[in-house]
């Protein structure tokens, strides 16, 4: 985690996406990582694997709001606006 905080004051998008990467894969729902990393993820373009790593939590999720948005843009996006609400 703090390898990416470096990385992401540095500047290195990418090294701060890959350190989140990793600490997100132990800890899929940890709500301030998996908000970093797809802030982060949106920042460098990357709006489908954003979309995916938000769809994945299963609680908490409503407490950020921007994986609650990224979330129900990915229900909508799949023709499933029943489950975005």
């Amino acid at each position: 985690f703090l390898a990416s905080q470096f990385a992401r004051s540095s500047g290195d998008i990418d090294g701060a996406i890959h350190y989140l990467k990793r600490v997100h894969k132990k800890q899929p729902d940890d709500i301030e990582i998996t908000g970093q990393l797809i802030s982060l993820m949106l920042l460098d373009g990357q709006v489908a694997e954003a979309s995916q790593t938000a769809s994945k939590m299963k609680d908490g999720f409503e407490k950020d709001p921007l994986i609650l948005l990224v979330r129900i843009l990915h229900e909508v996006k799949n023709n499933r606006p029943d489950m975005a609400s």
